[in-house]
């Protein structure tokens, strides 16, 4: 007997129902482990079984029978859902979490993640003007105890004027931060970014080496903001207000060059004399 052949709509169905079962596992996965460390912190309490709840997500509709731990005082509820009024939320980005806190490598989330979008990171341009590199400390859960994290993004800009976000990445900061910088600038040259023309970081030191070593060529600068910091800190108190307004109407406000041009000129006469090393700077 001649098998019958599923429609496109029977297939798609398919896949969403595989997708909202790798959801429902990760998020599961994860609220378990976080009750688990919630109970280490206060053996006073105890697991009181789980409950029923349905969450509606713009991208995998509804995810029905996800088992939520509880506990007998009542006290805990898991981070990664929404408010318990609230049904409809992110999924994606909250999976995304769930996998982390579950200690799934990065690989193997790129991999889920993957899977469930339907598409695998792209390439990335050969050459590019700008790329922005930052780091924004955070504190997370992981094999329960508390660890302090570095969540790393990296942005390009293209010569056409439009920005991308290139990568990111969450490490544990157990070690130098140069060396996460080196890395992500590694994985962005195998994925074929060749050439940039300034890459633009804060003031970790080091870091002029490290792109030197991966990106030969490319000028390095401090951000806007790194750079106002350094500068305002050599500014007497009774002038710092008025130049921090000029600097930044300058560097950031300014409409076009013309304008940053003309604010630098008047920067100069007013306060050439006195801070000679920030005007050299500019």
């Amino acid at each position: 007997m001649k098998k019958a052949k599923l429609t496109y709509k029977q297939v798609k169905e398919q896949i969403r129902k595989q997708q909202q079962q790798i959801a429902k596992e990760a998020l599961e996965k994860a609220m378990n482990q976080e009750r688990e460390e919630r109970l280490e912190e206060h053996p006073e309490d105890r697991g009181n079984g789980y409950y029923e709840r349905t969450l509606l997500d713009d991208e995998l509709g509804k995810v029905e029978g996800l088992r939520v731990p509880r506990t007998r005082s009542g006290q805990f509820y898991p981070s990664l859902l929404p408010p318990r009024w609230q049904r409809m939320t992110n999924l994606l980005s909250t999976v995304f979490l769930a996998l982390f806190a579950a200690g799934l490598s990065r690989r193997r989330i790129i991999e889920v993640m993957e899977y469930i979008l339907g598409f695998r990171v792209s390439a990335l341009p050969q050459k590019a003007f700008a790329l922005w590199i930052d780091a924004a400390r955070i504190r997370l859960w992981y094999q329960k105890t508390v660890v302090p994290c570095l969540v790393l993004v990296a942005v390009i800009l293209n010569y056409e004027g439009y920005r991308q976000v290139a990568d990111f990445e969450v490490v544990v900061a157990d070690g130098e931060q140069k060396d996460c910088y080196r890395e992500l600038l590694e994985r962005l040259r195998q994925r074929g970014l060749k050439h940039v023309e300034v890459i633009v970081t804060d003031g970790l030191p080091g870091l002029d080496e490290v792109i030197a070593e991966v990106f030969p060529g490319a000028q390095h600068q401090l951000c806007v903001l790194h750079m106002l910091r350094q500068w305002l800190a050599k500014v007497r108190k009774q002038d710092r207000k008025r130049i921090s307004n000029l600097l930044r109407q300058m560097l950031i406000e300014a409409d076009n060059p013309q304008h940053a041009h003309q604010l630098l000129q008047t920067f100069v006469q007013q306060y050439g004399r006195t801070y000679p090393s920030i005007v050299r700077s500019l």
